[in-house]
């Protein structure tokens, strides 16, 4: 028995090249698999297993575990659909630092849903940029925040139109029990977390901290 570990994060296109890279497995994966929809974990399997084989296996569990997600989703959540969740849930885990940090980024961009305000989540701009296919080696530019892709949501009110990333089930989770906070705003702090502030005075003040901190 082997076994194939997928980290939460990874795109599909990622985990696809993870698969084919595995000379245990056989055969070729078929169809397109839209972004988001494969489940991160731990698979196991024989030599000579299909790669389809494992790949149908994420499928399945990544609706199970949507369905499982759905069943706790708050009547007053402003995320109403599956995809409302897979999507913010990817968004998350894209942005958290620390597992602690989940409920906490999820209130946040919640929180900024309802009151009409931009996500402004930077992975989604760079999203934009690779759809998924390569890492963004380079800082964000101000020309990025201004890309009119429907990925971008420095541009686009509301969700981006799909997924970034296969998130796991802490994020998934993370989108259906917020934090209970007032934070609209949070910036990296330098130490691999963030800091988190409800007024956008005290979230220029930590973006100051963080850029002294950098220099």
């Amino acid at each position: 028995m082997h076994h194939l570990l997928i980290p939460e994060g990874y795109t599909v296109h990622e985990i696809l090249e993870r698969i084919n890279s595995e000379d245990r497995l056989v055969g070729t994966i078929s169809g397109e698999i839209p972004e988001g929809y494969l489940m991160p974990s731990t698979y196991f399997y024989s030599y000579g297993d299909k790669r389809e084989k494992i790949v149908d296996l994420m499928r399945r569990q990544m609706s199970r575990t949507l369905d499982e997600t759905m069943s706790k989703l708050p009547a007053n959540s402003p995320l109403k659909t599956r995809s409302d969740v897979l999507i913010m849930a990817s968004i998350i885990e894209k942005e958290a630092g620390h597992d602690d940090e989940r409920k906490k980024i999820a209130a946040v961009f919640l929180n900024r849903l309802k009151k009409g305000m931009k996500l402004q989540a930077d992975p989604t701009t760079a999203y934009a940029i690779t759809k998924g296919k390569y890492k963004l080696t380079r800082a964000l530019t101000y020309a990025d925040l201004k890309n009119p892709s429907p990925y971008n949501t420095y541009y686009v009110h509301g969700l981006p139109v799909g997924p970034i990333a296969c998130p796991g089930r802490a994020s998934l989770e993370a989108v259906v029990a917020p934090a209970i906070s007032n934070d609209l705003y949070f910036v990296v702090n330098g130490l691999g977390g963030h800091n988190f502030s409800q007024s956008l005075k005290e979230h220029n003040i930590y973006v100051q901290k963080f850029k002294a901190r950098r220099r």
